[in-house]
């Protein structure tokens, strides 16, 4: 885990090179700005034996990451900030869609359950994602079944679609609230970013593409 630390508050940074999640707290900090790298594990492992009422404050000292909670203190081993793998910025351009969060949610999972699970046609372990004028539509499929659902949205927006992993798809129900809260969209050829309350979540897309023409109800699908 990368944190990243200055007056106005801290931003936490974790990837898999896959996708990447970013949750940021607001405060007013002392000291000068800093980056450290950790083990997310350990210091989850940590947090987990505090109550949730309890308050937490994480010391940089040399080498080492002081967690203090209570009467209880633990160090943690630190790595240099600049060795973090960040994904790289590929959002040039990128279309932006807002749209609730509840909305985002229940078509998530209108459509999730006909992903394939691990299926040597890459591209349909996931959801195809498509943005045309005023309209979002959600399409899963395994070869077998298909999922589609669509909703419409406030603003027109030029065509353009993604193909987004199972393991964003997962995360993003996980994140997701049922709120009226609104979350944005940013759709680029290589990267999808979601950005809601103080959660950024940003992941590659899948290569390929698959239509569906639904009159003989056939799948084609292409890399």
């Amino acid at each position: 885990m990368l944190i990243k630390k200055n007056k106005a508050g801290a931003r936490f940074i974790t990837t898999d090179l896959e996708i990447q999640i970013e949750a940021q707290l607001k405060a007013e900090l002392d000291g000068e700005e800093s980056s450290i790298t950790i083990s997310a594990k350990k210091l989850q492992e940590i947090c987990a034996l505090f109550r949730t009422t309890a308050t937490v404050s994480l010391d940089e000292q040399e080498n080492r990451l002081l967690v203090k909670a209570n009467k209880s203190r633990f160090s943690l081993q630190t790595l240099p900030a600049q060795d973090f793998p960040m994904l790289a910025e590929q959002l040039l351009g990128a279309s932006k869609i807002q749209i609730e969060q509840k909305v985002l949610r229940r078509l998530l999972s209108s459509v999730q359950y006909a992903m394939a699970q691990q299926d040597i046609r890459y591209y349909l372990n996931g959801v195809l994602l498509v943005i045309d004028g005023t309209t979002i539509k959600l399409i899963a499929t395994d070869g077998h079944r298909l999922a589609f659902v669509s909703e419409e949205l406030s603003d027109s927006h030029e065509k353009q679609e993604v193909i987004l992993s199972r393991k964003t798809v997962n995360e993003l129900l996980k994140l997701l609230a049922d709120s009226d809260e609104s979350i944005q969209l940013e759709l680029a050829e290589k990267q999808v970013r979601f950005t809601f309350a103080d959660v950024v979540l940003t992941s590659k897309v899948i290569d390929g593409k698959f239509r569906i023409t639904t009159g003989s109800f056939r799948i084609i699908a292409t890399t």
